[in-house]
Formats: structure tokens, sequence, C-alpha cells
């Protein structure tokens, strides 16, 4: 913030510069499943912020292009939703849980398994009576 302060950075500016002093960088070469995963975490901008700055402590920036495809997750609150899951933190718990797992499989299961994880995980929860 001394910094965003002392060159006068925008608001967005001091986000921007923020996000890249919380992160690490990256250790070059990633596999595309570290990549799509952060990329998802951070966004591209981000992403290619401390892609830069790895490379250029690396000399390796051509081994992390072309960046990967990314991916939306499948499903979204409203599945929750429909499902009888009341809005409120217990479904956005249960959609990040369904988000990590997702990611841990690099972003590949379908919407089809994502729901039936999804149920999956809806029928070993208690009740409330």
């Amino acid at each position: 913030r001394t910094v965003s302060a002392a060159w006068r950075l925008s608001k967005a500016e001091t986000a921007r510069l923020e996000r890249l002093t919380r992160e690490p960088l990256l250790t070059l070469p990633l596999p595309p499943s570290d990549s799509r995963n952060k990329i998802y975490r951070w966004g591209e901008e981000t992403y290619l912020d401390l892609l830069k700055l790895s490379a250029a402590t690396a000399d390796d920036l051509a081994a992390a292009l072309p960046l990967p495809e990314i991916r939306t997750l499948p499903i979204s609150g409203q599945d929750l939703i429909d499902r009888g899951v009341p809005p409120g933190p217990d479904l956005g718990k249960t959609l990040a849980s369904i988000e990590t797992w997702w990611l841990d499989r690099d972003m590949q299961p379908a919407r089809d398994t994502c729901l039936q994880e999804l149920d999956r995980r809806l029928a070993q929860k208690p009740r409330n009576p």
C-alpha cells in the first residue's frame, strides 16, 4: 500500500499489485493441469503477470506457453437449490467442495459426473428434521 500511495496507483492497479505480492513465483515449467488450476483460481491476468515474473528469473517463458484451455465449473448453485439445498452458507460450502473435487481431477469431469458427485455427497449429509 505504501508503494501504491507513492506511485498514486488506481484502485485496480493497487489490487493487481496486491495479488502479485500474495502469490509465490511459479516453478517452470508447470504441468498443464497446474496452469489450468492457477488460471482458474487467480484469473488469467494474475497468472500471466506471475508467469512473466517467474520466467524473468528462470529464463523459461517458452516452457509455460501456450496457455492451457480453462473450463468453467459445469454446475452452479442453482443445481444445489434444485436438489433442495437452501441458499446460504451450506450451499456455498457444498459447491466449493465440488469445485475442489473437480479441480483435483484437472477440470475433466463433465456436468453429468459433477451432478452424480453432488448427489452422492448430498445423500451422505445428515438431514435436518
